[in-house]
C-alpha cells in the first residue's frame, strides 16, 4: 500500500504512540520519534502569526510509518520578505524496517510539494542519512562555522570529550590542566587572535522591546539571506515564559548596536561538552559592521557569569570576524545548511550569497540538544 501523508490529527495521537513504541524498540540509535500529539500553543496552524508549523505523518493503512514538522518563517531573500518552510524531526520507520526505506523519499518529496523554497539546518554532518538524500535529490548544502572561546581551561581541558578520544589524549589533557600549561596555550592562542571593538554594554532585559524593530530596521540590508528579526518575530521564537533565553540588549554610547539570545547551561554527561557549564550565543542580530562590538559585549557578559566555554555557530563573515576578533578558536563543525533546489536558485550566486546569509543555531528549530 502506498505511502500517504497527512496532517495530524487528535484522532492519529494512538496510533501516533504505537509507531513511537515500534522505534524504542527496534532502532538500533537514540531517535527522536513523532510528537504525542498534533502542534499546540505559539506555532500552532491558525494562530494568526507569522511563525507558524503544522505536523504531518506517514500512514500506511491505518498504521503511522514516519512524520515530519514543517515550519514556516519570514525571510528575507536579496531584498524581499517571502514566507520560507523549514523542515525538521523527519523520521520513517524505514530506519529499521527495509520495507520502508523508500518512505523517507516520500518524505522529503512530500515536504518540498507543500513548501518549494524549503531549508534544513542541523543535521548533525555530512555523514548522516538526511544530507545523504538531500544530495541525491541535488540540493545546495554549506557548513555554517563552529567558533568557541574557553573560559576556565582547566575545566575544559578535563571535561571536553573531542579531546579525550584515546588514553594518550587524555593523559595530555590532564598534564595540561593540572600544571597549567594547558591554560597558557589556550590563552596565547585567545590572546593573539582578539580584537578590540570598542566599549559598550550588554544589558540582560525580560523581553524585547520596539527598539529591536529599529535595530532590524537599520540592519536588514546588509543581509542577503536572513529570517525577520522583528519584535513580533523575536516574541514567538523566544518567549518570555521560557527562562532559558537570556535576552541581551548591546549599546554605545546610548545606542542600540544590536541583541544576543544566549543559553547558559549545565551540560550533563553530554557527548561533546561532558559536565561543562557552556555558554551558547545562539542568536543575534546587528548591522554587519557592528557584529563584532555586539559578539564581544555578550561573550564577556557570560564569561563573567562563570561559564566553562562559550560556543557559537555563524554564517555570514561578519559574525565570523566578529567571533575571532573576540578571542574565538576554530572548531570543526557539523552543522549543516541545505537549501531545496527552489530556494538555491533563489539564491544565486548560491555561494556568495551565503557568505552574506545571516544563520545561526536561532534559526529553524533553534538550540536543540543545548
Amino acid at each position: 500500500m502506498p505511502i500517504r501523508f497527512e496532517t495530524y490529527q487528535p484522532e492519529h495521537i494512538p496510533a501516533a504512540l504505537a509507531f513511537n513504541e515500534r522505534l524504542q524498540a527496534s532502532s538500533p540509535r537514540k531517535e527522536f520519534g513523532v510528537a504525542e500529539a498534533p502542534v499546540a500553543g505559539r506555532f500552532a496552524p491558525g494562530s494568526g502569526h507569522s511563525v507558524w508549523e503544522d505536523y504531518y505523518l506517514a500512514f500506511d493503512g491505518e498504521d503511522v510509518r514516519g512524520g515530519y514538522i514543517l515550519r514556516r518563517l519570514p525571510f528575507l531573500v536579496r531584498g524581499e520578505e517571502r514566507e520560507i518552510g523549514f523542515l525538521y524531526a523527519p523520521v520513517t520507520e524505514g530506519l529499521w524496517d527495509k520495507r520502508y526505506a523508500m518512505a523517507a523519499v516520500q518524505l522529503l518529496r512530500d515536504a518540498v510539494r507543500r513548501s518549494p523554497e524549503l531549508f534544513c539546518l542541523g543535521m548533525g554532518g555530512w555523514n548522516n542519512p538526511l544530507p545523504k538524500m538531500l544530495q541525491a535529490m541535488k540540493w545546495r548544502f554549506r557548513l555554517v562555522p563552529f567558533r568557541f572561546r574557553v573560559c576556565r581551561a582547566g575545566r575544559f581541558l578535563r571535561e571536553i570529550r573531542p579531546l579525550r578520544t584515546s588514553p594518550l589524549r587524555r593523559l595530555a589533557a590532564d598534564i595540561g590542566a593540572m600544571t597549567g600549561t594547558g591554560a597558557l596555550a589556550i590563552g596565547a592562542m585567545q590572546r593573539w587572535k582578539k580584537r578590540s571593538a570598542g566599549a559598550c554594554e550588554a544589558v540582560e532585559v525580560p523581553e524585547f522591546g520596539d527598539w529591536a524593530d529599529d535595530v532590524w530596521r537599520q540592519g536588514r540590508e546588509g543581509y542577503a539571506f536572513t529570517q525577520v528579526r522583528s519584535r513580533d518575530v523575536l516574541s514567538l521564537l523566544y518567549p518570555v515564559e521560557d527562562a532559558r533565553f537570556l535576552r541581551l540588549r548591546v549599546r554605545r554610547d546610548g545606542r542600540d548596536l544590536g541583541w544576543m539570545v544566549c543559553f547558559d547551561t549545565a551540560m550533563r554527561d553530554d557527548q561533546y561538552f561532558g559536565n561543562l557549564r557552556l555558554g551558547t550565543l545562539i542568536d543575534g542580530f546587528a548591522k554587519p559592521e557592528d557584529a563584532s562590538a555586539v559578539i564581544q559585549a555578550a561573550a564577556d557578559f557570560l564569561q563573567n557569569r562563570g561559564v566553562d566555554l562559550i560556543v557559537s555557530n555563524q554564517a555570514h563573515q561578519a559574525w565570523v570576524a566578529g567571533l575571532e576578533a573576540a578571542g574565538f578558536l576554530e572548531g570543526p563543525s557539523n552543522f549543516l545548511f541545505g537549501g531545496s533546489r527552489a530556494l538555491a536558485s533563489a539564491l544565486e550566486p548560491f555561494e556568495a550569497s551565503l557568505d552574506r546569509a545571516h544563520l545561526n543555531r536561532g534559526d529553524g528549530d533553534g538550540p536543540i540538544h543545548l
